[in-house]
């Protein structure tokens, strides 16, 4: 009776050291495994998407959500490193890793954008364009960004400013210190 090739562990959990069905393939056979780095390479190539397209929009979501410009800054930073420092993405790395593994077309010297954006969304000539109109939607999103927290410094200090109770005193912490 053929065995599962792992060692006989407390005589009786399943799976180890108890026979395996006909025809059954081991978890880590060459068809599993390749399956595994197929939808890798997805999840991947869906993380590459929500980066891109968080890249534009993202400070425009900071306008709302005030704490995600902490996500936003670094990700502007990597991609104004990757555009004009030509640093190497990690995620085309591991893309490209699990490609291999998978049995998949190799994705090419160009790298993800290349591979899946320039001739589908916009021409292959243009992509100096793209990049330009990317940064331009980045400045006038952060430019609205401080407008915006200036406005809402303001505000708040006029609110303390005239957060006197009706009996003409200042609220508890709004008013000068006192030692």
């Amino acid at each position: 009776m053929p065995r599962s090739g792992r060692t006989h562990l407390a005589g009786g959990i399943v799976g180890f050291g108890m026979p395996r069905a006909r025809g059954a393939r081991p978890i880590g056979s060459g068809r599993t495994m390749k399956v595994l780095y197929t939808v890798g390479v997805w999840l991947v190539v869906a993380a590459h998407l929500v980066f891109l397209i968080y890249l534009p929009i993202g400070g425009f979501l900071a306008l709302r959500w005030r704490r995600s410009m902490w996500v936003h800054v670094p990700v502007v930073l990597w991609a104004i490193g990757s555009a004009a420092l030509h640093f190497e993405c990690p995620l085309t790395w591991l893309e490209r890793w699990g490609r291999e593994h998978a049995g998949m077309a190799p994705l090419g010297s160009a790298g993800f954008i290349d591979h899946y954006l320039t001739g589908v969304l916009y021409p292959s000539g243009d992509a100096g364009y793209v990049q330009a109109a990317v940064f331009t939607l980045v400045l006038a999103s952060w430019i609205g960004f401080a407008a915006s927290a200036r406005r809402a410094m303001r505000r708040d200090s006029a609110t303390a400013a005239s957060s006197v109770c009706r009996s003409g005193r200042a609220h508890p912490g709004t008013g000068p210190r006192r030692e």
